[in-house]
């Protein structure tokens, strides 16, 4: 879907000559914010999104990885057994959350 170039050129102005963000010019000019993305992103400005955060899991991904190489058919109930004897510390139990259904990964969180 197309908009006006004078739409445009307004969301470009808000944004550069204001210093206003997406959300605040998509909410003043009654436009969806994924519009002012792509206004934005049409004029060759990068998307400003939020840095991935950096996980519990992150040291030891090197270990994980190695383990698996050796050993590809470890579990994961194992291999998280492996990883906080190694660490000696506590970790979130699972990596791949976003697989799981929201009620699952509630509970395995919860538990001590």
């Amino acid at each position: 879907m197309t908009i006006a170039a004078e739409l445009e050129a307004q969301i470009l102005r808000l944004y550069h000559v204001e210093k206003w963000r997406c959300g605040t010019i998509a909410r003043q000019l009654h436009v969806h914010h994924t519009t002012v993305s792509r206004v934005l992103a049409q004029a060759g400005l990068p998307s400003h999104g939020l840095p991935p955060r950096a996980t519990m899991i992150e040291p030891y991904l090197p270990f994980i990885r190695q383990t698996l190489e050796r050993f590809p058919k470890l579990t994961a109930s194992r291999l998280y057994a492996m990883v906080r004897a190694a660490s000696g510390m506590r970790l979130a139990r699972n990596r791949s959350s976003s697989t799981r259904s929201s009620g699952s990964t509630r509970a395995l969180s919860n538990r001590s």
